[in-house]
Parts: C-alpha cells; sequence; structure tokens
C-alpha cells in the first residue's frame, strides 16, 4: 500500500512515518510533504492508495484539499490527522476514510491500517486514473 502524508509541522510527519513503519510493513510511504499545493501535485503524479492529511495547513486546508483530490482521483482514500475534533462532520461528508486526532496512539493506528488493507483486498493496489492534466485542473481552481 502507497501512502503520502501532509502535514505543515515536520515533527509531525516524521512521527507518523515512523508510526506507520511500526505498524505495518506493507506501507510505503512514497512522499513527506509540508506544503499542500506541492502534494497535491505529487498525488496525482503518484497515484498513492491512501493520503494522511492535516487539516489546517498554509495556501489551502486539508479539508479544501480533500475535496479537490475526490473530485479528481476518488479511488485515493483520505485520513484526517488533526489535533481538532470540530471537522469531524465535514470530513466524512467528503467521504474521508478515517479522522485520528493527535497526539496518534499505535493501537489507534493499527486499527485503521487493518480497516484500510481489509477494504484494499489482496494484491488491489490503487489503479487511479489521473492524470497530469487533472493535476493542471486542481491548480486553475486554487
Amino acid at each position: 500500500m502507497k501512502a503520502i502524508l501532509i502535514d505543515d509541522e515536520r515533527l509531525a510527519l516524521l512521527h507518523l512515518k515512523n508510526m506507520l513503519e511500526q505498524v505495518n510493513l506493507d506501507v510505503e510511504v512514497i512522499g513527506t510533504f509540508t506544503d499542500p499545493l506541492a502534494a497535491m501535485h505529487a498525488v496525482i503524479e503518484q497515484k498513492p492508495d491512501v493520503v494522511f492529511a492535516d487539516i489546517y495547513m498554509p495556501g489551502i486546508d486539508g479539508l479544501e484539499m480533500g475535496r479537490q483530490l475526490k473530485a479528481t482521483a476518488p479511488e485515493i482514500e483520505i485520513v484526517f490527522v488533526t489535533g481538532d475534533e470540530r471537522f469531524v462532520m465535514d470530513a466524512f461528508e467528503l467521504q474521508a476514510f478515517d479522522y485520528m486526532m493527535k497526539p496518534l496512539g499505535l493501537g489507534r493506528l493499527q486499527k485503521t491500517m487493518a480497516r484500510l488493507k481489509k477494504k484494499a483486498g489482496p494484491g488491489e493496489p490503487n489503479d487511479s486514473t489521473a492524470t497530469n492534466s487533472d493535476c493542471k485542473s486542481i491548480h486553475r481552481a486554487l
């Protein structure tokens, strides 16, 4: 399973990456980003199975980024990782896979990863068909 991590705090990114490596050897973190706009381009180009994203970020918040990603590549799962519980309903309205509160607990992350793996099924990586033109569409929308 390929993952991209997005958080404007480098320490939070490193912590999440380390935790993912602890709970699931099948996860390949293919990118970590502090800039949500750069992350959106990478998601379109690299086609991860899951995106872990913070909500509060400069330039574009995680919810808006999630809306745009879901419009372009609806098969990509989004897991919000944030310290604010106020946006749970907004996240699920855009069909987020999960909403996890900081500080992350290892057990909670294990449950989320098990659910992601179960949903993906054996040997079914993401088959995103997004293209560079999709990336340009997202950029124009901003």
